[in-house]
């Protein structure tokens, strides 16, 4: 199972700023993985001895004992929201300790509708929490991911972007080869390398992202959901979505749909 150090136990915090408040030093605690994502506003965050200017859409994750030292920003102190999750250790892969999401506005609504959920008092299974754990998990790697483009293959990176922007489209091993001007066992070579994955995981991958984002907020049937992002056999969809979050699509919209 990914990520056994969670137990299954989450707490959220809510924090709006004050204009160039500065709040006394604290250490995490063991036992706890935090991770803090800024919606609104801009703070200073001193982690390990850096001090990173945080805005909408930063996630600053903490893990048990680092030092944190936050100052607000003197005209646009930040509003933000923390996922507190309880860890029986640190986790396998650590996760970069800033990261940024590559749409602000996908940052913020999941964040807000997630802390609706714990303002209304409703309790989280440990499938639930894990698949929160997940997507932020996600995004912190999409940012590491982002920041090796330039050091990719010219060919890998049209191949990732013909998936990105067309990944509806019936994208077979043959065709993505072809536009990267390469074999197909040259491209499997390629995203094993380069980015420890193969091609039709990442298309899974874009496929399930764009799944989550339609069911929390659009009327569309599941069914209607399926092939809107590309797949033509429902069972197989609902059985791809329910191991990527750890929900099956009318359970993942049942809790996240705004």
């Amino acid at each position: 199972m990914a990520f056994e150090h969670l137990t299954g136990q989450l707490h959220f915090w809510y924090y709006q700023a004050k204009p160039d408040q500065r709040h006394a030093p604290r250490r995490i605690e063991p036992g706890i993985e935090e991770i803090e994502v800024i919606v609104s506003g801009r703070g200073y965050f001193e982690v390990a001895g850096e001090v990173i200017d945080a805005g909408p859409g930063s996630s600053l994750w903490y893990q048990p004992g680092d030092k944190v030292i936050v100052t607000a920003h003197e005209s646009d102190p930040y509003e933000t929201i923390v996922f507190h999750f309880s860890v029986t250790r640190r986790p396998d892969i650590v996760p970069p300790s800033y990261s940024t999401w590559a749409e602000t506005g996908d940052c913020v609504r999941f964040c807000r509708r997630t802390f609706e959920l714990f303002k209304m008092a409703v309790k989280l299974s440990p499938a639930e929490v894990v698949s929160l754990y997940a997507r932020l998990f996600w995004e912190s790697q999409e940012y590491l991911r982002r920041g090796v483009q330039e050091q990719l293959p010219a060919s890998l990176r049209r191949v990732q972007m013909l998936i990105e922007k067309q990944f509806t489209d019936d994208l077979n091993i043959d065709r993505l080869a072809e536009e990267a001007g390469i074999s197909s066992s040259h491209l499997h070579l390629l995203f094993r390398r380069y980015l420890d994955t193969s091609p039709a995981q990442f298309l899974i991958q874009q496929r399930m992202v764009k799944a989550q984002d339609i069911l929390a907020h659009s009327g569309l049937t599941v069914k209607e959901v399926c092939y809107a992002v590309g797949f033509r056999d429902f069972p197989y969809f609902c059985a791809r979505f329910k191991r990527h979050t750890g929900l099956s699509p009318s359970a993942y919209r049942r809790r996240f749909q705004v």
